[in-house]
């Protein structure tokens, strides 16, 4: 049962995964894959699909190139096909690019894929109102504003006073022309707008290089000039800029970098951002008809210095907003990585040279320290070993000197025929040297305290407590708390040598008549707490006599940390804490 019920839950998982992956987002473009507008556009709306949904989204996108190819039944044949390709993996959001691909869409009693939401884009807003459209069709506009630009050329060449506006006769370029026409109407008593539309292409280029004086060239759009031939806009624009004896401008972002002085532009990078988003909400469930048609208006001055010099335009006249590209670099931008480098360069040497003599410097004092260091412990190896032969002696060599009597004892008592005698003289030799022997242990174990090689921490101070105490008024008590854990011998040896000290010295300096001790542990630390009602003393005088100092100093070699509290007539509180292996390691409390 339960396996069904994993089995069933993966299941629904897994579908709901599936769903989620179908979801599909079919993109219409007007023109071909090469019109650096839907480049710009195609760009935008996959990536911001795909990071807002990765691998949630699929994208289909169809190139119509409805601009250059128009046999009478062209359109009809997309529709078909469009209609059986994407039969059985209808896209759940249409994004239409620009008014034609809309129409297409939503042409009347043959409406491609009926109830499927469609987010128009790339429109002038005049372009939308003047559509009834359905309810399903929400979108995002893109004003296509020329009197901006209008502007910026005055600003730059004040003595403007014509604007010729070149423009094809295709029907993208006759609606620009129209938005251009309807706007610059009302600026006509400013400026005299000259149109170069409908032209073939080689009377364009004638034109534009024998303009008059005071004029600037505005291009609108040129994909199909007077003669029906089909043009690239990039390319037009570029062999406009060649050809032309006046500066010219441009109206959006993809047409920057191809020999016209600049403009202010719309972006299509932006317009294909804000589509996408809203394609994403329609997704995520949102209805289309509660989505209002939202506008893309972000708009940049972008100029090219290649430009402004071509036509002597001042660099004080560019406004302190624009964005100016292909600007030559200065010195310290065409050589600054050089510059840094070579900088970088001379404070790395200077760097290491200090590092070397600092070094050099500490590694002088560290091997005097060694000497030292050195000196100190051949004298301290001296010395012990002279202590250790002189305990060895008092020791071992008289015991083993008993040891030999003993038998020359009994040698002797066995010569005279006294059993007896010589029984026990053997049994005094055979005591003798198991003393001797249990002697060398000790000395062998270096100091090592006895009580500790018999029993554990607790045990040990508590046995030491008791022996300290014996014999005397002082009412001692001792008590452990916490679950005991191993110390390293070395901490274990220096606290019972701090506690014997801490007693010692309350009973012999402090006439304590009751000591407390508690050893804790803690998790990740060890505290030995000791407590005395004696006579106490004052803090902030030296008292070296009471042992203090050494208490410290073991505390310090641990790594621990003292703590003394203590007031005259008030009693003591001595504290020692410890971190444990894995206190000092970083572990969690166990």
């Amino acid at each position: 049962m339960i396996r069904l019920l994993l089995f069933l839950l993966c299941s629904a998982q897994i579908a709901v995964a599936q769903a989620q992956a179908t979801k599909t987002v079919l993109v219409l473009y007007d023109g071909g894959r090469e019109f650096s507008s839907v480049a710009l556009l195609d760009r935008a709306i996959e990536a911001t699909l795909n990071d807002a949904a990765p691998r949630r989204v699929t994208i289909f996108r169809e190139f119509m190139d409805l601009t250059r190819i128009r046999p009478p039944n062209y359109e009809q044949a997309l529709r078909d096909f469009y209609r059986a390709k994407y039969a059985s993996n209808k896209p759940d959001v249409i994004v239409t690019i620009r008014g034609r691909t809309l129409d297409f869409a939503l042409k009347p009693g043959d409406e491609l894929f009926p109830g499927v939401p469609i987010v128009a884009t790339a429109m002038d807003e005049r372009q939308v109102k003047a559509r009834n459209l359905p309810s399903h069709v929400t979108g995002v506009t893109l004003p296509l504003k020329f009197w901006p630009t209008v502007q910026l050329a005055r600003t730059l060449q004040p003595e403007v006073g014509q604007v010729v506006l070149v423009g094809g006769v295709s029907p993208n370029d006759r609606a620009v022309e129209l938005l251009a026409r309807d706007e610059l109407r009302e600026h006509e008593s400013a400026m005299t707008f000259t149109y170069l539309t409908g032209l073939p292409m080689e009377e364009i280029m004638q034109r534009v290089s024998e303009l008059p004086p005071r004029s600037v060239i505005l291009y609108l759009l040129v994909t199909e000039d007077g003669e029906g031939k089909s043009f690239m806009p990039d390319e037009v624009i570029t062999r406009i800029a060649g050809a032309a004896n006046v500066p010219m401008y441009i109206l959006s972002d993809n047409n920057v970098d191809l020999g016209a002085v600049g403009g202010d532009v719309q972006s299509f990078e932006v317009c294909g951002r804000n589509t996408a988003k809203v394609a994403l909400r329609i997704l995520a469930g949102e209805n289309a008809s509660s989505i209002p048609f939202a506008r893309s208006s972000s708009r940049l001055k972008v100029l090219d210095a290649r430009q402004l010099d071509r036509w002597g335009i001042p660099a004080g006249r560019v406004p302190f907003d624009a964005i100016v590209v292909n600007r030559r670099p200065g010195m310290w931008e065409q050589y600054r990585w050089q510059i840094l480098g070579g900088v970088s360069l001379i404070v790395l040497q200077s760097f290491m040279i200090v590092t070397l003599l600092i070094n050099r410097r500490r590694r002088r004092a560290a091997e005097r320290d060694l000497q030292v260091s050195e000196a100190n412990g051949r004298a301290a190896v001296l010395e012990e070993r002279n202590r250790m032969a002189r305990d060895m002696h008092d020791t071992l060599a008289q015991g083993f000197t008993g040891v030999i009597v003993q038998l020359e004892a009994a040698k002797q008592a066995a010569a005279h025929g006294s059993s007896t005698d010589t029984d026990a003289h053997i049994h005094r030799a055979s005591e003798l040297a198991r003393q001797s022997l249990g002697e060398a242990r000790r000395s062998i174990k270096a100091l090592r305290p006895q009580v500790l090689e018999e029993a554990d921490l607790c045990v040990a101070l508590e046995r030491a407590l008791k022996q300290v105490t014996a014999g005397t008024a002082l009412k001692a008590e001792f008590a452990t708390h916490g679950k005991p854990q191993a110390l390293p011998a070395s901490d274990e040896e220096n606290l019972l040598r701090i506690y014997v000290e801490i007693v010692t010295n309350a009973l012999k300096h402090a006439t304590a008549k009751v000591i407390k001790s508690v050893l804790m542990f803690e998790g990740n630390a060890v505290r030995l707490e000791v407590q005395d009602d004696g006579s106490g003393f004052d803090l902030a005088k030296l008292h070296d006599g009471l042992g203090l100092l050494g208490i410290r100093e073991r505390v310090n070699r641990m790594n621990g940390t003292l703590t003394v509290e203590s007031r005259v007539g008030a009693g003591t509180r001595i504290c020692v804490l410890l971190p444990t292996q894995a206190g000092l390691s970083g572990g969690e409390p166990r």
